[in-house]
């Protein structure tokens, strides 16, 4: 079975210095019975302590790949402990499960094909504003919350074709290039 990896990470710009970094990625398959998943990586023994031109240069795998699936990945850097731990990774499990199921019925429902790229972009928009969401709800005060890194995106990616993304943290200086590829 092929699966998704983050090839490299550069650190165009650290935030703070010594950068740890994690990535929370969802993936929605578009046929019945509509699975999906969340997971988070990092940083732990990878993705931690970056600094400004400091690149990783290791395969880690972040979701299983399917050529029909919508992907949503979004980086995040912690500052004191993960805001991301496995309570609140269940509470994202929850939202992201329950609006991509309620997205693919809805469109299963005006007899629009889940699985064709018009409805596959407007279920990664609704992942989207989901992830907004749930990032609302699990990084936030009283603790120090962590730094999100610029909006979550839509991954396209595939075998043979790799994907570059750009994370750029909104009003600070945490600025990020993500490779991808399928494996």
């Amino acid at each position: 079975m092929a699966t998704i990896f983050v090839d490299q990470m550069l650190c165009k710009e650290s935030s703070d210095a010594a950068d740890d970094i994690y990535m929370i990625a969802f993936r929605g398959n578009t046929t019945p019975p509509f699975d999906s998943n969340v997971a988070v990586k990092g940083p732990g023994n990878f993705w931690d302590d970056f600094d400004t031109g400091e690149p990783w240069n290791q395969d880690i795998p972040i979701a299983m790949y399917r050529p029909d699936a919508v992907y949503v990945v979004m980086l995040v850097e912690q500052d004191s402990g993960r805001d991301i731990g496995d309570k609140s990774l269940g509470l994202w499990k929850t939202i992201t499960d329950g609006d991509w199921k309620g997205t693919m019925i809805s469109q299963l429902a005006a007899n629009l094909p889940p699985n064709q790229e018009p409805q596959m972009t407007a279920a990664a928009v609704s992942m989207i504003n989901a992830f907004k969401g749930a990032a609302d709800a699990t990084i936030r005060a009283p603790k120090d919350p962590d730094d999100t890194l610029g909006a979550p995106q839509r991954l396209i990616v595939s075998p043979g074709n790799p994907r570059t993304l750009e994370f750029k943290e909104k009003g600070g200086t945490g600025h990020y290039r993500v490779r991808f590829k399928v494996q």
